[in-house]
């Protein structure tokens, strides 16, 4: 069921990633305890700290929404731009969420402080506290590389686009007619969501 839903799981599967890695941008991934100022810790959000990374996620969204509409041709390229998205995320997420996290929390002590250099901001801090978030963004970055590689081997089974778009001679749509089978493209591929709703859009009714 879900090889033969996989143009649609690919877009819900995007859409979550998507929507999750967003909003991990808008979260707190680091404390930044001072030498200085203890009783006043800084704040790092995911934005902060991996400034692409909310670019990335919505493109990911927009990937998303390209996905949708997307035939068995162009869907190749949008699962490797899911894959490509999702390694260079893995990538650059690695090493804060592994533990190197100066290069992740320099530009909000610099900030706070003024002083700029990773030595003298590394002299600045006395500790840094990671939440969750990093390393959910890392899971995140990884799902995605799946969903594109998903994407990749399921793109044969995903209906053609062309049909929406070419009207029916009179003999092919009794023929269909004649089948009698509700929620059956014209090719006799069950429909999903995406391809009923391109149908109705063009004033057909996908259930007979």
């Amino acid at each position: 069921m879900i090889v033969r839903r996989a143009r649609l799981t690919s877009v819900l599967l995007l859409l979550v990633v998507g929507s999750l890695l967003l909003i991990s941008s808008t979260q707190t991934w680091f404390v930044v305890v001072l030498r200085e100022s203890p009783d006043t810790p800084l704040q790092v959000s995911g934005s902060a700290a991996m400034p692409v990374l909310a670019p990335l996620a919505l493109a990911a969204l927009a990937l998303a929404a390209a996905t949708s509409i997307a035939g068995r041709v162009l869907a190749y390229p949008a699962a490797f731009l899911a894959i490509v998205l999702g390694a260079a995320l893995t990538l650059l997420v690695w090493t804060p969420a592994s533990g190197n996290t100066l290069s992740a929390v320099a530009p909000t002590v610099t900030e706070a402080t003024g002083i700029a250099g990773p030595d003298a901001v590394g002299v600045l801090i006395r500790r840094v506290d990671a939440t969750p978030w990093p390393l959910i963004t890392v899971v995140l970055s990884v799902l995605l590389v799946l969903v594109g590689v998903f994407a990749a081997v399921t793109a044969h089974t995903w209906r053609r686009t062309g049909r929406r778009y070419r009207t029916e001679s009179a003999g092919t749509a009794g023929a269909y007619a004649g089948t009698g089978r509700a929620g059956s493209g014209s090719s006799g591929e069950p429909l999903d969501a995406i391809d009923t709703w391109d149908d109705l859009s063009q004033g057909s009714d996908p259930t007979h």
